[in-house]
This record gives C-alpha cells, sequence and structure tokens, in this order.
C-alpha cells in the first residue's frame, strides 16, 4: 500500500505530524498524556508549540548576539587600552634613549657606546671637547694640535679647569 501525502500549506504540515504524534502516545498506551481528542484546534496548538519554539531559538540568537556585543566592546576597550599602553611604553623608550644621549653628551667613560667615533660631550659639565671612542675601548678626551696662534695657553688653573677656546679651531 502506497501512502501518498499532499499538504496544501505549513499548517496541514503541522497538523497530520501532530495527528502522528498523538497515534504514537495512543499506540504506546501513553493516552494519559493526551488531554483531549485530536482536532483541527490540536492542529493550532501544535503551530502555537512550533511559534513557541520558535520564538525560544530567537530569544537563544538575541542572547548570543547580545553576549558576542558585549563580548566585541570588551576586546574594543582592551585594544584601546593596549594600543594608549602601547604609545606610553614608546614614549618613554624615547625619552630614556633621549636620555641617555644627553648622559653620553656628558661624560667620556670607556666602554661607553657611541654612534660615532668622535663624539662630543661636556668636560666638568660645562666645557666642550672631543671625546675618542674606539681606540682601546674608548673614553679618550682628545686634545686637538693647534692651528693657528688665536688662543694663548699660558693661563691659570681656573681657565683649565672652566676650558676655553672653541672645540671647532683651537
Amino acid at each position: 500500500a502506497n501512502l501518498t501525502l499532499n499538504f496544501q500549506n505549513e499548517r496541514d504540515c503541522l497538523f497530520v505530524h501532530f495527528q502522528c504524534e498523538l497515534k504514537y502516545l495512543k499506540d504506546r498506551g501513553q493516552s494519559a498524556y493526551i488531554s483531549k481528542d485530536s482536532t483541527e484546534e490540536d492542529a493550532n496548538d501544535c503551530c502555537t508549540i512550533a511559534n513557541y519554539k520558535l520564538s525560544q531559538l530567537q530569544a537563544q540568537y538575541e542572547t548570543f548576539v547580545s553576549e558576542a556585543r558585549n563580548k566585541y566592546e570588551i576586546l574594543i576597550n582592551q585594544t584601546s587600552e593596549l594600543e594608549t599602553e602601547l604609545t606610553s611604553l614608546k614614549q618613554q623608550n624615547v625619552e630614556q634613549n633621549n636620555n641617555r644621549e644627553i648622559l653620553l653628551r656628558k661624560t667620556c667613560l670607556k666602554g661607553n657606546v657611541h654612534t660615532s667615533p668622535r663624539k662630543k660631550f661636556l668636560l666638568w659639565g660645562s666645557v666642550e671637547a672631543l671625546c675618542d671612542t674606539e681606540t682601546d675601548g674608548g673614553g679618550w678626551v682628545i686634545i686637538q694640535r693647534r692651528t693657528n696662534s688665536d688662543v694663548i695657553f699660558e693661563r691659570n688653573w681656573q681657565d683649565y679647569k672652566t676650558g676655553f677656546g672653541n672645540i671647532t679651531t683651537n
């Protein structure tokens, strides 16, 4: 025997599905679960059940979307905080490098790493001098030979202590 089912619409499908479930419960002897006879109203109830299940799925979907949005906002905030922290760390690094350069300009010590073999620095914190940064590990103050007689070297100790002349010539 061939069984042919023709459904006109979704309601017919749900009605037949509901009828099958009722028959299954009756066949299994679980008619106590059936509270009324199968009628067209039962199909409407079945549609209501389907609508209820659909509304549950929609609620779950909306909850999922809401949670995803919240997590996205958290990630955006964390990213912003990390970018701010990175910018701050970069600035600190620049400042430390600048401070290091200032310190290197003030000292001519063996072992200091400089960017050029001859580096200007401040002798006694105020007198410009040249530092040899390569010879024997660096740290040598360069005393240059005179190119002309513009500067007189017969001076007192205070002049030598504070410095005199021009670093580019004498």
